[in-house]
C-alpha cells in the first residue's frame, strides 16, 4: 500500500543560504507542511549533484522524521511547491503506492493517523539513542495507526484533511503569485 524511501543528505555547509533551492532540514518539518529556511537555501549545481531521479518527490508525498531530538514521528505533505526540495537523511518519504486500497487510507488520513496521538505514544517506546542522536530506524514499521471500522468516518477525516491542505496551497500560489508581481521600489530588500 505504501513505498518508503530515504533521501538525498546534506550539502555541504559553505553552500547553505547561498542559493534558491531549499534544502530541508527536521525542524523544517512543522504543522504538516514544509518551511523553507531561506538560510539553508542552496544553490543549483549543489542540488544538482544531491538530487536523485529515483527520490524524485510527488505532491501528497508524507515526509516522516526519524531521527533527530523531539521531532521524531513529525510529518509533513508535499506540496505542489515542494516538488524541488533536498531532504537531509533523517526523514523518510512515505509514498501511498496504492491510493485505492481495501482499508479506504488516503495520503490525507495517514497524514492524520501518523499525526494521531495513539500513533505518538508508540513512538516514544520506539526511539532509541543512536550514539548521541535519537533514532527510530526501521521501528516506524511497527506502529499501528488508527483505522476506523466505519469507511465513512474515515473517508469524512480525510475529506477534512483535504480540504484544509488544498485551502493551505491555495493560499501559498496566491502569494507566489504576489511575488512575482510585486515591483520592489528598493531591491536589496527585496531579494
Amino acid at each position: 500500500m505504501i513505498e518508503v524511501f530515504d533521501v538525498n543528505g546534506s550539502p555541504k555547509a559553505e553552500f547553505k543560504g547561498k542559493g534558491d533551492k531549499p534544502y530541508i532540514r527536521v525542524k523544517d518539518i512543522v504543522n504538516w507542511q514544509i518551511y523553507k529556511d531561506p538560510t539553508a537555501l542552496i544553490p543549483q549545481k549543489e542540488y544538482d549533484k544531491l538530487y536523485k531521479e529515483d527520490k524524485r518527490l510527488k505532491e501528497k508525498d508524507i515526509l516522516f522524521v526519524c531521527r533527530g531530538s523531539y521531532r521524531i514521528g513529525s510529518v509533513a505533505m508535499v506540496s505542489p511547491f515542494d516538488l524541488e526540495c533536498v531532504l537531509t537523511r533523517e526523514i523518510l518519504v512515505i509514498r501511498m503506492a496504492k491510493p485505492e486500497n481495501k482499508y479506504g487510507v488516503t495520503p490525507y488520513y495517514l497524514l492524520y493517523a501518523l499525526s494521531h496521538k495513539y500513533t505518538f505514544s508508540q513512538i516514544e517506546s520506539k526511539v532509541f539513542l543512536d550514539t548521541t542522536l535519537p533514532n527510530i530506524a526501521d521501528r516506524w514499521k511497527e506502529l499501528k495507526i488508527p483505522i476506523y471500522r466505519d469507511k465513512n468516518k474515515q473517508q469524512k477525516i480525510s475529506d477534512k484533511v483535504s480540504e484544509a491542505m488544498d485551502g493551505q496551497w491555495a493560499m501559498l500560489s496566491q502569494i507566489n503569485d504576489l511575488k512575482k508581481n510585486s515591483v520592489c521600489i528598493i531591491p536589496k530588500l527585496c531579494n
